[in-house]
């Protein structure tokens, strides 16, 4: 048997591709360019208006990533690829050389080896490795997806993590992008044993574009309905996974077998220009309603590539030289201005004068890897035969899978200033050793309750000022030393770092501590306990901020805390203590040094880590939420808000002050300094309680 497709060429010129006859539309002085590429007809099924609708989609990404309220639907980009996509494959895969099933589609996967291949693990790789060099403890999430990325399926990695595609999170992955590749390569998986199968002579039946288009309309049926099924049930596996986006494809096959008749009834210059503005609109007008925005730039950009076949004033604009060329660049640069973007963010920030940085990067790496990496593999003799070149291919992919998924990741560094610091950025101060504050230091200690929780009341001193909790207390030690040397307390504190002790023991339904417990024994009326740790105890992820759009309720953490600490609270305010829940200080928006995020205010006046309060409050919730509840149900029992003070009635907050002092040690501690300023505020709140 043998994979036949000579009946489309046996029914002579009048059944070729229409757009081969597009040249009768077009006068030789009209547009000689135009002409000159587009050849003789029948001898490519290469179009330059598709490059000029690629430079046109790429731009559209590009300036919704870098300025995204110019073109708020420039996402939709990605869209008008997957068209194009279907289109280019499915027109290839028609013209292909007469051949068997295996060797047909061993050509094709060499094919796309050689056009995608050696450009993604170029970027991938280079990536990865600058991404440890600059950045401050990366999730090991983010070489996660960069790993899969390389094999098609980045895409799922995002969808089994839940990332929304608009999240934080997901913005500052600098392989996020690569999910729209992950579809693609899926697809041509797929794609090609259907048209085999649909195409292939069974019983000496010749293949025709109507068995073809009878298998795409099933297929793109099955797709699309499962997209809107899914759009508003599960609307990140809609976005991410490739069978809710086999229509979109599937469409641009549709598209080409249309093409293939003469007589086209939808094909005019006036549908052209109407599916141009279609698509030009999605693009640019805001709004929401993404599924449909979807589907209309679907129908746009289909309807454009097969009417742009009759109107040579469309066909002329779309191949125009400096569109033709943008959409030959087209493929580095979506796959450039995504990691640069994301780079730029954890280093130099996200100002207008960095993102101009960032743009002019991105279209220097985007050439450097079309001219040095993507044509010369593309074109270049270095493969002997598609068996080389599956073998080659599969063994640079599995290399290049282990480093970035396992070596990388490795080099990676706790507090990274290697840019700050060659940049000559000076650091924050060193925040001053705390006692007891620690796994080393507790655990060096003989009897590490004893040492670090008793002290001797005397009769200057005869209250304690205990504070209890994570490293979101230590941070409150120089205020607590303040307002206890000021209020004759002598202050206490303890931090082992131990999950299986308090705070991190009630989070997992632990109902006693034996911290907690020996503060009680000890414990005298009028003394102070004061209990402060991260909020990112509640959440799923400890410096990951929560989507506006998700809704932090109650969990299993909030409830078990309040479970557990609710006794103890009652104890103790029964002995006359005094219980102060302190909710957490600010989280930046990245996790970066504060020395990375200085250095973006010094050279663009803000810094991507810069986080507003709604954000913060929204992340904080859950803490809130068990607070408001233990202080409502307990007596005695109160809760000071630090952020209020911090942001000062601003709405953003950043690491440093407007003269340059720090204000955050890191991403998630504040400094000496700011900890010291709250030393007023706190007094005055310790004073009005204890007044009562």
């Amino acid at each position: 048997m043998r994979f036949d497709t000579s009946s489309l060429h046996a029914q002579g010129g009048q059944r070729r591709n229409t757009y081969f006859n597009i040249q009768r539309d077009i006068s030789p002085g009209k547009d000689a360019y135009l002409s000159k590429r587009l050849g003789k007809a029948g001898s490519t099924t290469y179009r330059p208006d598709i490059d000029g609708l690629r430079a046109i989609a790429v731009t559209a990404v590009i300036l919704f990533h870098f300025y995204e309220t110019s073109v708020p639907g420039g996402y939709l980009g990605v869209d008008v690829f997957f068209v194009i996509s279907g289109y280019v494959i499915t027109s290839y895969m028609w013209f292909a050389q007469k051949t068997s099933v295996p060797e047909f589609l061993l050509t094709f996967y060499a094919r796309r080896i050689r056009r995608l291949i050696p450009a993604l693990l170029a970027c991938l790789l280079i990536t990865g490795v600058v991404f440890v060099l600059v950045a401050t403890r990366p999730p090991k999430e983010i070489f996660m997806t960069g790993a899969w990325a390389l094999i098609g399926f980045s895409n799922v990695v995002l969808w089994r993590a839940s990332q929304d595609y608009f999240s934080l999170e997901s913005q500052l992955n600098p392989f996020t992008h690569t999910w729209s590749l992950g579809v693609e390569e899926q697809f041509y998986l797929l794609y090609p044993a259907i048209f085999a199968m649909a195409c292939y002579s069974w019983q000496r039946h010749e293949p025709t574009p109507k068995r073809m288009q009878l298998v795409l309309w099933f297929a793109t049926g099955l797709s699309l309905a499962a997209y809107l099924a899914t759009s508003s049930l599960a609307p990140t596996a809609a976005f991410y996974l490739m069978p809710t986006r086999f229509w979109e494809l599937s469409i641009g096959g549709l598209i080409f077998i249309w093409s293939l008749k003469t007589e086209q009834r939808f094909a005019s210059n006036r549908l052209a220009i109407a599916s141009g503005f279609l698509l030009l609109g999605c693009f640019t007008v805001p709004g929401e309603w993404q599924t449909l925005r979807t589907v209309l730039e679907v129908v746009g950009t289909g309807s454009l590539i097969l009417s742009a076949q009759r109107s040579p004033a469309v066909t002329s604009a779309l191949a125009s030289r400096p569109l033709v060329f943008v959409g030959k660049v087209s493929y580095s640069l979506y796959l450039w201005h995504w990691s640069v973007l994301v780079l730029g963010k954890w280093t130099i920030g996200a100002s207008p004068s960095a993102l101009f940085v960032m743009l002019l990067l991105t279209i220097t790496m985007a050439l450097l890897s079309y001219f040095f990496v993507e044509e010369p593999f593309r074109r270049g003799n270095w493969y002997r035969s598609n068996w080389s070149t599956l073998t080659i291919g599969a063994l640079a992919i599995a290399a290049s899978f282990y480093f970035v998924r396992h070596a990388v990741p490795g080099y990676g560094q706790s507090y990274n200033n290697n840019l700050p610091q060659f940049m000559g950025v000076t650091p924050p101060p060193a925040f001053p050793e705390v006692p007891c504050h620690g796994r080393k230091r507790v655990v060096a200690l003989r009897d590490p309750l004893s040492e670090c929780l008793l002290s001797e009341r005397t009769a200057a001193r005869p209250h304690r000022f205990t504070l209890l909790g994570d490293s979101h207390a230590a941070q409150l030690y120089p205020m607590a030393s303040v307002v206890a040397e000021r209020l004759q307390f002598s202050v206490r504190f303890i931090n082992a770092e131990d999950q299986n002790e308090f705070p991190y023991s009630f989070l997992n339904g632990a109902s006693t501590s034996k911290v907690l417990d020996f503060v009680t024994r000890h414990l005298r009326a009028g003394d102070l306990i004061v209990i402060a740790f991260h909020r990112g105890s509640f959440n799923n992820g400890r410096d990951k901020h929560i989507p506006l759009g998700e809704m932090a309720l109650e969990n299993n953490r909030t409830r078990s805390f309040y479970r557990g600490m609710r006794p103890y609270l009652a104890k103790w305010t029964q002995l006359g203590a005094q219980v102060i829940l302190v909710k957490d200080t600010p989280l930046m928006r990245v996790v970066s040094t504060s020395s990375s995020c200085m250095l973006q205010i010094q050279l663009f006046g803000r810094s991507e880590c810069r986080i507003g309060i709604e954000q913060d409050l929204h992340t904080r919730r859950r803490q809130d939420i068990v607070f408001d509840r233990l202080v409502s149900s307990t007596k005695g029992v109160y809760e000071w808000d630090p952020l209020p003070l911090i942001y000062r009635d601003r709405p953003y907050f950043d690491v440093a002050d407007e003269k340059g002092r720090y204000l955050m040690w890191d991403w998630n501690h504040i400094t000496e300094y700011q900890s010291r300023l709250l030393a007023d505020p706190f007094q005055s709140f310790i004073q009005k309680r204890l007044s009562r």
